[in-house]
């Protein structure tokens, strides 16, 4: 599994990286860090609002050294880039399988998950389009909602069980210290002792990490969210709601009056 980091990262951490993704307004430093940290994918976010000229992107493909992926927000730039041999892929996670087919269709070098198909992990794999997750952010749609517990979040214990289904891992909601400590937590120490409502962003509800069961937050990965259909599952607020040490001394104690 690879993990991406900013280019506006510390070179300790840039070295640890394996793949760096520069903001289009940074695009100059790209064959510095090319030079600098070689054999590194460097990933050029492609804004709104930003445009991309071929003899630019030629350019900063030689200077990559061939190591370059464009991430876009604008699709009308796919043909360019395929004429160019630049891989890309889209920067908006996708909700269904429809939409993965076409973009694998489309020669997209990586696909973004958001609910229901985060949550069917084996068969979105089986497609065939690497998968980029963002393990630390509940949901990013801009849909205002209670918490986040249903949302696409990934504990770091959890983190090497979707390794079998993902490709590479990045953070967002974040500024230089928090990436690295998201880098530290998932990537090396993939513990997270406290409540897990610190880590997540958008989660919006506490619970003890340490007191959940990997047996069932891994439920997720193939649950198909399917409480959101009415069926009545919600393990995910009950591994929550449980994960709260005095919920269990009330119990310890009521049994032992």
């Amino acid at each position: 599994m690879k993990f991406c980091l900013s280019a506006r990262q510390s070179d300790a951490y840039l070295k640890k990286a394996d793949e760096i993704k520069v903001d289009f307004r940074d695009r100059n430093i790209i064959g510095d860090l090319a030079e600098e940290y070689p054999g590194k994918t460097i990933i050029l976010m492609q804004y709104v609002g930003d445009e991309l000229k071929a003899n630019d992107l030629s350019m900063l493909k030689i200077l990559a050294k061939d190591n370059l992926i464009v991430c876009l927000s604008n699709l009308s730039y796919v043909n360019e880039l395929k004429r160019l041999e630049i891989p890309w892929y889209w920067g908006f996670p996708v909700s269904s399988f429809y939409a993965l087919r076409a973009l694998k269709e489309l020669g997209a070098c990586y696909v973004r998950l958001d609910a229901p198909i985060f949550f069917d992990m084996q068969k979105a794999s089986s497609v065939g389009v690497p998968i980029r997750v963002v393990p630390n952010v509940a949901y990013n749609d801009g849909l205002d909602r209670v918490d986040g517990v249903c949302g696409t979040w990934i504990r770091p214990e959890d983190i090497d069980a979707y390794g079998e289904y993902v490709t590479a891992v990045e953070f967002e909601d974040c500024d230089q210290k928090k990436e690295q400590a998201m880098y530290r937590i998932y990537a090396e120490d993939k513990v997270w002792p406290t409540d897990l409502g610190l880590l997540i962003t958008n989660l919006n509800h506490s619970g003890v990490n340490r007191m959940i069961g990997q047996e069932y937050s891994l439920r997720r990965l193939d649950c198909g969210q399917r409480c959101q259909e009415g069926n009545g599952c919600q393990i995910c607020y009950r591994l929550l709601a449980l994960a709260n040490p005095k919920l269990i001394r009330d119990y310890v104690n009521a049994t032992s009056e």
